[in-house]
């Protein structure tokens, strides 16, 4: 046995010996875990490269940001009415464009407090976001909510990539959000993020939101207002004033709260936001409020002469528009709710009717310019969007006589001239005269100013089809214009557009000007892409000025004494003439100032007629004649001076001779009758003619 000594002496070596073993077998385990996670980190590492190049991480580049470093806002293209009011806007998703320098202080700082604070500081991607993110990926109990994407982050998902809730998705969202920093300013990150994001009701960017929600311009909101639309970010749906005012409201105030806690605003500035009251307007379309049909007319004008659509591209159309005369035209047919009963309990179709089915348009002109300055194209544009001023073809009626009557003129003839009324036919063609009037004897005045029919006949058997047409082509009609007899009493189809282009040569001393809506189209920047031609290049003397002021004066008769009598009183400073086709189908008035031509038609889109009591003076000349006195407080009219080489008489309107206690006529120099004279010089024909009108 060993001695005590050595037990003690073996027992303090052990004792003694025990940490420096226990020391090494510590720090060999160390090494050993060290080494082992080493060895698994770097294999985790290398595993973790591999899914990042498989993910294609690594492959990203600027070519993958191309949507976002060449996006091109978009923009509504919006219509102005001739003093520049806004009267119509094009677009398949609702945007109004703000550039960041004008988008409002307030605004930018609501942004930036309530979706990410260090905005301006970090380089695309936040820090503690992503290790939130990568805890939440972790965490078997969590659901993946990914929130606290910087608004470069935002930008970036909305355009380059899905909302998958994906951690490879997350990943490619850091790093073009990273490499998207390097290529442009915070500012344009901004503008754009502002500018293109959904916002809900239909708004695209802060500047439609503003005016889906308030009814205001950007500019014009108030800070609370900006609070709201700075909320909607998030989740614009959800927190959609129209639907969820209270959620709305709610978010609002936590906006307010991150504005106070980021120090952009102090405590008595947030609680005067959250206490003023938010007022939301219900979004309407500007294109109902004024001039629907025009608007419509607009872009397809626009698109006709840009050759490519319109919506979005940010355009600015100025139109030839008068609003103050559009309103005015609106309110006449509101106020001719009475007439157009009176048609409809006159139309010969039942079925009609009970439809309702009577429509109307009306199309104002300036005689002078072209400019189209009022448009309606239907009664109601909410049940029917066809645009019956420009894209119907009716029958004018006797409204096509003044261009046979303006040429027989030109060819010699006379208001004095007398003609014997006699039934006519050609062909298979046998027009009547209103009131059965026949075996009578009339001037040409009066036969114009009171519709007689038989007269014209006469006069194209005279002056032959093919001049009549061509007469009318030089005054405006584009239409087809049968070779028959039914068209010099207006048989042939034709437009409104084309009637004002006729009416208003006669207003504009025989010289015709092609009517023009769209004046100039500019970019948002304001650089001219199209102008209209100048008046000169649109311009064309098509009769002398003494016959357009002899065929005034005749349609100043037709107020005076004729067919529009029962408005003798617009005689003082208007002209028009009447027009009614068969079965009163279509019923016109188509008259001027020398400021305004106004073309005014009733009937229906069917072929349906009226009863006999229903004609042109029923219909359309109540409604031009009230539409032309609101026009005249608007453009007050002065009535044409007598040109030279033109003489005034007072003649006895059935028989032609000077007569005081006739009528006024107007002739060409040396052209009027003397008191012995009678100017019988139109053959009184009558009988059958056939083929007359196959030359």
């Amino acid at each position: 046995m060993n001695k005590p000594s050595e037990w003690k002496h073996l027992l303090r070596w052990q004792l003694n010996s025990r940490p420096d073993q226990q020391a090494s077998v510590g720090r060999r385990v160390l090494r050993t875990t060290v080494l082992v996670c080493g060895v698994l980190g770097f294999v985790g590492l290398l595993l973790g490269l591999v899914w990042l190049k498989d993910l294609g991480i690594f492959k990203l580049s600027d070519e993958d940001l191309r949507t976002i470093l060449g996006y091109r806002h978009h923009d509504n293209s919006v219509v102005y009415d001739r003093n520049g009011q806004k009267i119509g806007e094009y677009y398949s998703n609702y945007y109004i464009f703000v550039p960041y320098n004008r988008i409002p202080q307030t605004l930018i700082d609501a942004i930036v407090s309530i979706e990410d604070r260090d905005f301006f500081e970090h380089p695309g991607y936040d820090t503690s976001a992503i290790l939130r993110a990568a805890f939440s990926y972790l965490n078997p109990r969590s659901k993946l909510r990914q929130g606290g994407s910087t608004i470069t982050q935002q930008l970036v998902r909305n355009f380059l990539l899905t909302r998958e809730r994906t951690i490879e998705r997350k990943l490619r969202e850091i790093v073009l959000a990273y490499l998207l920093e390097q290529k442009i300013s915070k500012e344009r990150i901004l503008e754009i993020y502002l500018n293109a994001l959904f916002l809900g009701n239909g708004a695209y960017g802060v500047g439609s939101a503003a005016q889906r929600y308030f009814g205001k311009k950007l500019a014009e909101l108030q800070d609370h207002e900006l609070a709201l639309i700075a909320g909607l970010f998030q989740s614009p749906s959800g927190y959609n004033p129209h639907k969820f005012p209270d959620r709305a409201k709610k978010r609002q105030v936590a906006v307010i709260k991150a504005m106070y806690e980021n120090k952009t605003i102090d405590k008595k500035q947030a609680i005067s936001m959250i206490r003023k009251p938010l007022r939301y307007q219900t979004f309407n379309m500007v294109n109902l409020d004024t001039a629907p049909y025009f608007v419509d007319y607009i872009r397809e004008q626009v698109q006709q002469i840009l050759g490519t659509h319109v919506k979005n591209r940010g355009l600015r159309i100025h139109t030839s528009l008068d609003s103050e005369l559009q309103n005015l035209a609106q309110q006449t047919f509101a106020e001719s709710e009475d007439i157009f009963q009176f048609g409809r309990v006159h139309l010969q179709n039942e079925t009609a009717r009970k439809a309702d089915q009577l429509e109307a348009a009306l199309l104002a002109t300036d005689p002078k310019t072209g400019h189209i300055l009022a448009m309606i194209g239907g009664r109601d544009y909410q049940n029917s969007q066809f645009n019956r001023a420009i894209h119907a073809s009716r029958s004018p009626g006797s409204a096509f006589k003044p261009i046979v009557y303006s040429l027989a003129l030109g060819q010699g003839h006379s208001w004095s001239d007398v003609i014997y009324v006699s039934p006519v036919a050609v062909d298979d063609y046998r027009p009547r005269n209103h009131g059965n009037l026949y075996l009578t004897e009339t001037t040409l005045l009066q036969a114009f100013y009171r519709s007689i029919n038989t007269p014209v006949i006469e006069l194209g058997l005279e002056l032959g089809m093919s001049k009549v047409i061509d007469h009318a082509r030089k005054l405006g009609i584009t239409s087809d214009i049968r070779m028959e007899g039914g068209s010099l009493l207006g048989a042939s189809e034709v437009s409104l557009l084309e009637m004002a282009r006729v009416y208003g040569t006669f207003a504009n001393q025989g010289t015709k000007v092609e009517p023009y809506a769209v004046l100039k189209i500019t970019n948002r920047k304001g650089e001219v892409l199209w102008e209209a031609p100048t008046l000169e290049e649109r311009s064309e003397a098509v009769m002398s000025p003494q016959l357009a002021f002899l065929m005034t004066e005749a349609m100043r008769s037709v107020l005076k004494f004729g067919t529009a009598y029962s408005f003798r009183e617009l005689a003082d400073y208007a002209v028009g003439k009447t027009g009614t086709s068969n079965n009163s189908r279509d019923n016109w008035l188509c008259g001027y100032t020398n400021k305004i031509a106004a073309i005014v038609w009733v009937g229906t889109d069917d072929p349906h007629g009226f009863s006999h009591e229903v004609a042109a003076n029923k219909l359309a000349l109540p409604i031009w004649a009230n539409f032309m006195k609101k026009a005249a407080k608007v453009h007050p009219p002065e009535l044409p001076e007598m040109p030279e080489m033109v003489v005034e008489e007072t003649i006895n309107p059935t028989f032609g001779t000077i007569d005081k206690s006739g009528v006024n006529m107007y002739f060409f120099e040396n052209q009027a009758p003397t008191k012995t004279q009678s100017s019988f010089k139109v053959l009184t024909r009558s009988g059958v003619y056939r083929g007359v009108f196959d030359r």
